[in-house]
């Protein structure tokens, strides 16, 4: 069994980290394709724009997508009507929902510009429009992830992101100068817009039926929306309002847009590093959800593939970082240092995205949001701190860290003791 487990999660982390080693590369190359063809005020605020943009979808997206994870797994074992109605019933719920909501707060157009983009309605638009379509195709990658179906969903990212990049390239060594801004947001909405097709085109040939599911759920039925989407979404929204909060504090407390502007571009490179390592442990999730025997050993499996994967991250970077301060001289100047930082807090951060997984699969979503919760005070004063003492930009890099090896350490420990108690109670 343990080999079986080996080289099944091997294969699908191995499709895993190479589709989204592209898909996350398109959104540096994006960085550096902003930074170079945009002129300073639209640059910063394009970059404000994918910030607050992430911080939104990696907290609704991660949340959704899990639940939509967790309930095929039980939909799968177990083929019953309720099952059936419970697993259906949260998808169109989320599409009716998140619906209402964007035609709800499109309307807020002119607050938003005024409140992140000093009154551009231009970036209010484009932010509210990515922003739905970036979600949607965030949570229709998981309707793969949850019938286990890595192959497809990483062969459609190969191929957007292949696309993607080599649009983006295409703008970067082209006259396009007078219309970059509006080239690069349309290249943008269609990347998301054909992941989204694909994804839910393959969802559609592998589970038929789906329009005739019953929408309502019956008192006897489970709500995942209470059961773990919410607790997801506030453990989650700790995590991404904490980090997108740094770029908001440098600003204020430096009052420095160009540094608030560094710290920015330099977490979309730490996202792109944390990124690989939570969709590789995306793969676990099925897995210790149907597995009460193995957790630890699958745990463990996961960690290793996760600071492996990161690791050769690490040494890119290292490799390229005198690169990567021409690609940026344009706009920054210590940003390679920077990324360079935060590169080795992706370490114990690659470890966690594992642990996560354990509280997810335990339904200990509560247990999660109070560790989540303490990491979020251990960044925000640490970098306070730092900041005081004149760290400058890269107290946000040692921020990362300390706190992310302090989560680790604390959600181990806890994963550990909590299991081993378990093991003496069955005994």
């Amino acid at each position: 069994m343990k080999s079986t487990y080996m080289k099944e999660i091997f294969l699908d982390s191995l499709f895993t980290f190479i589709s989204n080693s592209i898909s996350r590369l398109s959104f540096i190359i994006l960085s550096i394709v902003t930074a170079k063809v945009l002129i300073s005020e639209d640059f910063h605020s394009f970059t404000i724009m994918m910030s607050t943009l992430n911080m939104i979808v990696s907290s609704i997206g991660f949340a959704v997508g899990i639940t939509i994870v967790k309930s095929a797994v039980e939909y799968h074992n177990n083929k019953t009507k309720k099952k059936e109605r419970e697993y259906f019933s949260f998808i169109k719920l989320f599409i009716i929902g998140s619906l209402v909501v964007f035609i709800g707060v499109s309307f807020l157009y002119n607050l938003i510009s005024e409140l992140l983009f000093n009154g551009k309605v231009y970036f209010a638009l484009a932010f509210l429009t990515l922003t739905i379509l970036a979600l949607y195709y965030t949570v229709s990658s998981y309707f793969l992830i949850g019938v286990k179906d890595f192959k497809s969903l990483s062969k459609y990212n190969l191929l957007i992101g292949t696309v993607f990049i080599l649009s983006l390239l295409m703008v970067m060594y082209t006259d396009l100068s007078y219309n970059s801004l509006y080239t690069i947001t349309l290249l943008l909405a269609s990347f998301y817009f054909t992941g989204i097709l694909l994804c839910v085109r393959k969802y559609a040939q592998l589970i038929p039926g789906f329009n005739r599911i019953e929408f309502k759920l019956h008192s006897t039925d489970e709500n995942y929306f209470k059961k773990i989407t919410l607790p997801a979404f506030l453990s989650n929204l700790v995590y991404a309002f904490t980090v997108w909060l740094q770029i908001i504090i440098v600003g204020y407390l430096l009052n420095d847009r160009n540094m608030a502007s560094e710290v920015a571009t330099g977490l979309i490179w730490f996202n792109a590093l944390a990124f690989i390592p939570q969709t590789i442990s995306t793969v676990i999730l099925p897995r210790i959800s149907s597995e009460n025997k193995n957790k630890l050993k699958i745990l463990k499996v996961g960690m290793l593939i996760n600071v492996c994967s990161t690791c050769i991250l690490i040494s890119f970077l290292t490799l390229t970082k005198s690169q990567i301060n021409e690609l940026y001289s344009s706009q920054f100047e210590q940003l390679a240092d920077l990324i360079l930082i935060m590169s080795f807090a992706s370490l114990p951060n690659a470890c966690c995205k594992v642990t996560g997984q354990y509280f997810i699969a335990s339904s200990k979503m509560n247990i999660s949001l109070m560790f989540n919760s303490l990491w979020a005070i251990v960044y925000i004063f640490t970098n306070v701190i730092l900041l005081k003492f004149g760290f400058g930009v890269f107290s946000v890099g040692y921020a990362l860290i300390i706190s992310y090896s302090i989560l680790f350490f604390s959600q181990y420990v806890f994963i550990r003791v909590s299991e081993t108690n378990e093991l003496c109670n069955s005994n």
